[in-house]
């Protein structure tokens, strides 16, 4: 890889970072919020839920739309959006205000979180693209949620006394999101768009001088640069005139590619969204009390770290349906371990353990998704999965698993958490094998 690689991955990355420190501030300032409008805990927990559901149609929407118009200026688009959402938050003056404020955060984060891997996949050379999304992974799931914690202690501890603003330091901590708009700035003057895009499209002018800067390891032109013909093809003649359309994804070439998807992001969603909400409860259940449990659910987000960054070696290195079904034994086994012992300190290393694990394939998959479809659909599949996985997965995945925890207790939670990740084994084992293949080859 070359140096503008590193630098567009870490443009993107910070995107993503920027992304899941939106999605986890508002638990952190939801005690604020009580304490200024004396909400209940279901309207608080409704601020959540309106940002997964607005992710999830901005997904959707966003993948079509970058399909046909371009990844860059969507993905810029995204980035202003949830910066402006922020600022709205901020100056909410009413729970309903703040309702709408998060829709429009959700929106933004939705589709940045749709076009941040397609642009990383199709700009990556391809003996380095399992690696690069892979650290992608690692930045939201592992990095991202302790950014977010530390951003929360920060700004609603010592800086809230600093700046004697206690009682609105929630606002604060909402709308110090606005400087994300910075890196649309970024973005915007060095990210490339998309070469498979370009050609798909026929932009053959903006092409060639993209392909011309990336191979003298630049970004920006400067004063002159000196255009190498890579492409002569007349402008316009894009080599593919077929359109993106939901229908694709479903085509026979196709369809057992998209199932096999939504399997795959509403399993891992599922899993991951459950095991984090529910694990400060079951560890209460075991004797811990309120404090030490939030400690300890600290020390098992470590885990994820850590698998966060296993992951990107095996993102880079192994085949993505081999991690899949490895991982997937691992993670039934923990999961049943969670579900039958009584002895909290063997839940607690077994869930260290299924945190790294998840976080382990969380960064194959992300690599895996955008390599299941061609360019012409890479944005609107991806964003179509991603859809399904904030909706099945992140919204109604927590609702289902209360029902099932107030009936049943852990052993219904963690067994369904079991559930999930069979099925994300017979999704691995149906879809193709794409670990070192290029692209086009798909």
């Amino acid at each position: 890889m070359k140096s503008v690689h590193y630098k567009i991955l870490g443009l993107i990355a910070l995107g993503g970072l920027f992304n899941i420190i939106e999605q986890y501030n508002i638990g952190f300032a939801a005690p604020g919020i009580v304490a200024e409008w004396g909400i209940s805990n279901a309207q608080v927990g409704f601020l959540s839920t309106a940002t997964f559901l607005a992710m999830a149609l901005s997904s959707l929407v966003c993948g079509r739309v970058a399909d046909r118009y371009g990844r860059k200026m969507i993905f810029t688009a995204n980035i202003l959006i949830y910066s402006m959402g922020a600022l709205f938050c901020a100056l909410a003056p009413t729970y309903e205000w703040l309702l709408i404020a998060r829709v429009v955060v959700g929106i933004g984060l939705g589709g940045e979180m749709a076009l941040g891997y397609t642009v990383v996949a199709e700009l990556m050379p391809t003996r380095r693209r399992g690696a690069a999304t892979g650290a992608m992974s690692l930045t939201h799931g592992g990095v991202g949620i302790f950014a977010a914690a530390g951003l929360g202690a920060v700004i609603l501890g010592p800086l809230a006394g600093v700046v004697g603003a206690e009682a609105g330091a929630w606002r604060i901590l909402l709308g110090v999101m606005v400087f994300p708009a910075l890196l649309a700035v970024f973005v915007r003057m060095y990210v490339p768009e998309s070469p498979r895009y370009l050609i798909r499209a026929g932009k053959y002018t903006q092409l060639n001088r993209t392909l011309t800067l990336i191979s003298q390891d630049r970004l920006r032109p400067g004063k002159s640069v000196e255009v190498l013909e890579y492409f002569d093809s007349a402008e316009g003649e894009g080599v593919s005139e077929e359109k993106s359309s939901a229908a694709q994804l479903f085509h026979a070439s196709m369809r057992r590619r998209t199932f096999v998807s939504w399997a795959l992001v509403i399993s891992l969603f599922g899993a991951v969204t459950v095991s984090t909400i529910f694990m400060p409860t079951i560890l209460t259940s075991l004797g811990f009390d309120a404090g030490t449990s939030a400690g300890l659910s600290t020390l098992i987000n470590l885990g994820g770290l850590l698998g966060g960054v296993l992951g990107v070696v095996g993102a880079h290195r192994l085949p993505r349906r081999n991690v899949g079904f490895a991982c997937t034994a691992v993670n039934i086994g923990l999961a049943l371990a969670i579900a039958w012992t009584d002895w909290a300190w063997a839940a607690l290393v077994c869930a260290f353990f299924l945190a790294f694990s998840l976080q382990m394939l969380s960064g194959t998959f992300w690599t895996y998704l955008p390599e299941l479809y061609p360019t012409r659909i890479r944005a609107l599949g991806s964003g179509t999965a991603i859809t399904v996985g904030l909706v099945v997965g992140s919204a109604l995945g927590p609702v289902v698993s209360g029902y099932v925890y107030d009936g049943v207790g852990k052993a219904g939670t963690f067994g369904l958490i079991a559930a999930l990740c069979v099925m994300f084994g017979v999704g691995s084992a149906i879809g193709p094998e794409t670990h070192n293949r290029r692209l086009v080859e798909r």
